[in-house]
């Protein structure tokens, strides 16, 4: 026998003891809530009849024509079998057939009521037949007994009853487990097509080389689905992340709610855009991470991820041929003009021009070189902020270092080229900001307080008041142009890791940034 036709079998059987359980709980229960609702039906009317002025002064008086009146009329208003009027002797007043007035209540259930005036619930059988009924206590003005009313309900109204509102159910019951075993045979359909013909054995064999597979994979893999829970997640990223037990063990996060389980800043969202190598936090770890979504009809998205440290050397390493890159070229493009503007000036003869225009250049890098190797001790930032300069000038744009700045160490939590990056991604955001000819961008860097300070100052256009908490997410930028808004991420990303703050004072003409982070105690000695 094939797995569907298991499956088929087994739903069927299933589908038929539930509706036998559902049977056999449901009927007696049902019947236990109808006799519940008659006895409390029956319980309103007595009491509410046994307490009516009119038919205690009549019962006082022995009245069986006044109480035999007011019963009748009773009788248009209610769904009771019968009502019953005794007087203290327990002999009928009223009583729905009029012969049997005036002979002795039947059923033995009257005494608790007539001799201690108790309100109760009883089943018996009276002349009528077995009934459920209420019995309650007539008295006068004075509070003495003198008669009772009993309100009930015949078994076999309950009994037909029953048999009314059963039936429908009944039919609704039988046709609910046909339409059943119809949808049974399409889910067995159905599971056949999604199993696409293979036999269990065959599907264990597929996941386990699907596991295997992502276990092998170098990278940390997380599947996400539409509703961000966690579909698959390889030994990687469970070993990454210490998404294991007390002792060592990885556990399961198949199922868990994304969030609950990886702080990511929204970076683990099935809602979120494709992004590739970018740089996120996982669980406190900086990792080097791409999203890419699955589309339809699957929805949701995989992460990847590794840890920075496995490339942050690379990456640094390629950030600094970068910038040195960018800076010779920016060098070669003015030594290019400033050359033929020497060349045609000795050209023409006029070298007092000639010299006077290679001094002015030369003090004016002089002036900086001078100025940084008092102010910086260190190489590498040192060598950075010669390249701003010389882009600045190609920019037409001020950049100046104060005079008062001062460092000789990195900041507690960052190396020197994760510094570089924080400086550098600043100063290109104001040279961003600026406009050529008027552009004024000023750094002021210093170690030697407490914190380590980083400030830059730009005169550009300033940040808007409703993006200055937004400036330093991920994709956020003045530009259209794909790949920007980002160095200002990096700069945030970086001084967190350090445990500093940022600080941002802008208006039209006037933009201040300033970073804060725990100065090194120990500095560099020269």
């Amino acid at each position: 026998m094939t797995f569907n036709k298991k499956i088929l079998l087994s739903l069927l059987a299933v589908l038929l003891l539930q509706a036998a359980v559902w049977w056999l709980t449901v009927v007696p229960k049902a019947m236990t809530i109808l006799r519940q609702e008659v006895a409390a039906r029956a319980m309103v009317q007595s009491r509410q009849i046994a307490e009516l002025d009119t038919l205690r002064r009549a019962v006082s008086v022995g009245d069986v024509d006044a109480v035999k009146a007011l019963v009748d009329g009773l009788y248009a208003v209610t769904d009771a079998d019968f009502i019953v009027i005794g007087d203290k002797q327990g002999h009928r007043m009223a009583h729905p057939i009029a012969e049997r007035i005036g002979e002795p209540i039947m059923g033995g259930d009257i005494e608790a009521a007539l001799q201690s005036g108790e309100h109760y619930l009883s089943e018996s059988v009276g002349s009528l037949g077995r009934s459920l009924r209420y019995i309650s206590p007539i008295v006068d003005d004075d509070g003495r007994v003198v008669g009772m009313i009993k309100v009930g309900y015949l078994i076999d109204t309950l009994t037909e009853w029953k048999r009314v509102h059963w039936w429908p159910i009944f039919i609704i019951a039988i046709s609910t487990v046909f339409f059943s075993s119809l949808f049974t045979l399409v889910i067995s359909r159905w599971i056949r097509r999604g199993m696409q013909g293979l036999e269990p054995d065959q599907l264990v064999r597929m996941l386990d080389l699907k596991r295997v597979v992502l276990n092998a994979t170098h990278e940390g893999v997380i599947a996400i689905d539409k509703q961000n829970c966690i579909v698959e997640c390889n030994r990687n990223a469970a070993h990454w992340l210490e998404l294991t037990t007390g002792n060592g063990t990885p556990f399961s996060v198949i199922g868990a709610n994304v969030d609950d389980v990886i702080q990511s800043d929204g970076f683990c969202s099935a809602r979120s855009r494709d992004i590739s190598d970018a740089m996120a936090q996982f669980n406190g770890k900086t990792v080097i991470a791409s999203r890419v979504h699955l589309g339809e009809p699957l929805g949701g998205c995989v992460v990847s991820f590794r840890l920075r440290d496995e490339i942050s050397l690379l990456t640094q390493q390629l950030s600094q041929i970068r910038q040195h890159t960018e800076s010779l070229r920016i060098m070669r493009h003015e030594y290019a003009n400033k050359l033929t503007t020497i060349g045609g000036l000795i050209q023409m003869g006029n070298t007092d021009k000639a010299l006077a225009l290679i001094d002015l250049h030369s003090a004016g890098q002089q002036r900086l070189v001078d100025q940084l190797a008092v102010q910086c001790q260190l190489d590498m930032l040192s060598g950075l902020l010669i390249g701003k300069y010389h882009r600045a000038q190609e920019q037409q744009i001020t950049f100046k270092v104060a005079e008062d700045s001062a460092v000789s160490s990195v900041p507690l939590g960052l190396s020197e080229e994760a510094l570089c990056a924080v400086i550098g991604n600043l100063i290109d955001n104001s040279f961003t900001a600026c406009a050529p000819n008027a552009g004024c961008v000023e750094l002021f860097i210093s170690d030697k307080g407490a914190e380590f300070v980083i400030s830059v100052t730009d005169n550009g256009i300033g940040i808007a008041a409703d993006e200055v908490n937004h400036v330093f997410q991920m994709g956020v930028s003045s530009k259209s142009e794909q790949g920007h808004g980002i160095g200002l991420y990096l700069v945030k990303r970086y001084v967190e890791e350090a445990g500093g703050y940022i600080e941002v004072d802008s208006e039209p003409g006037m933009t201040n940034i300033t970073i804060y982070i725990a100065a090194l105690k120990e500095r560099v000695q020269c």
